[in-house]
This record gives C-alpha cells, structure tokens and sequence, in this order.
C-alpha cells in the first residue's frame, strides 16, 4: 500500500511538473524568434553630390590660384541601430576634383607675388573611408558627423557634418560642409573645405 501511494505521489509531481514547464519554458526555436525580435537591420543610402570651397593659397614651391576649388563626391552610407536614436555609420566616399568638361584648365598665367604662375588647386580624389555618428531631430531632419581617411599615396583625412531633409520616406535633400587634408604632388600637405549640396537616396 505504501508503495502505491508512493507511486501515486510521484505520477501526481510528474503530472504538475509537465503542467508547470510549458508556462516557463520556451523551445529552443521561441528562443530563437525572442533573441532577434529586437534586432534592427542596418540602413543603407546614397549620395550624390557636388560643391567647392577655399583651400590652401601658397606651399613653400609655389601659390595656388584664388578660385574656389571643386569637389564631386558619390558616397554610400550604412547606418546600424535603431531609427530616431543616435546610430553609428560607416561611409564609402569616391570623390572627385573635376567631371568632364569642368576638369580644363585656365592656361592664362596670374602673376603670383614670387614672379611664377599661379597654379590651379584640384580637391583630391579617390575612395575614402569613414565612421561617425547620425541621429534625427524629427521624421524630417537627419544630422550626421563623420570622419576617415583616403588614399594612402596622398595620405588624405577629412572631417564632415552633414544634414539631410527628407522629402519622402526614399528620397532626401542635403547639405553639407566638409574638410579634407592632403599631400600635393610636392609632398606639402594642403587642405580643401568645400560646401556641397546633393541628394539622397534610401
């Protein structure tokens, strides 16, 4: 008898153990749906964009020209973490200092104060790589600071803010101002900040 009821009592916790797993337990594949339920694919957009700005007037072998030296910028950028907090970027720029007809030089000689001609200054080109920050101040405006660097045979940084108006949920405005440093084909490091206006595409 006491073995029965022994028994009855096991069958009894067993039954109120199966009963009681269910609610606290979850298969390995629940598991799996919980852990990424969270998780936030990265954005990705592109600009394309286009400016000038001042840059570096006289290096020790010479005096560059006045004018305000162009900049052409294709750039992809990927965004991580949640919408409408602060997220982290990475961006891939390809610039470049002149586009087909705007690439011909002004043969005219200006007369720099050491007697020489003044040369005509090109913003650099090539792909660039960068990290920085970007977070929205509404649905609409979206702010950006980045930094990187570029081709290493002219050892070229850059630092850069950025902001963006959205028009429609793929489609954005911007503006941004930017400076870049680098080594000229004299080996003398000269710099470049130019504005730029451009779009957008998510």
């Amino acid at each position: 008898m006491r073995d029965y009821n022994t028994d009855m009592r096991s069958r009894a916790f067993l039954l109120a153990l199966a009963l009681t797993v269910p609610v606290h337990a979850q298969t390995p594949a629940a598991l799996a749906r919980g852990s990424t339920h969270h998780t936030v694919p990265p954005d990705l957009s592109l600009d394309i964009a286009a400016g000038g700005g001042a840059h570096t007037l006289h290096t020790p072998s010479g005096y560059y020209r006045p004018d305000r030296a162009a900049i052409f910028r294709a750039s992809a950028i990927v965004a991580l973490g949640p919408r409408r907090a602060i997220r982290p970027v990475v961006v891939v720029d390809a610039t470049s200092g002149c586009l087909g007809f705007l690439c011909a030089q002004d043969d005219v000689c200006a007369i720099a104060p050491d007697n020489t001609c003044e040369n005509n200054f090109r913003a650099p080109g090539g792909v660039a790589v960068g990290v920085g920050a970007s977070g929205a101040w509404s649905r609409y405006l979206v702010g950006t600071v980045e930094g990187g660097v570029g081709s290493p045979s002219r050892h070229t940084a850059f630092v850069g803010a950025n902001l963006a108006v959205r028009l429609s949920s793929h489609f954005a405005l911007t503006g941004d101002v930017r400076q870049y440093r680098f080594t000229n084909e004299h080996g003398e490091r000269v710099w470049v900040a130019p504005f730029s206006a451009g779009v957008r595409v998510y």
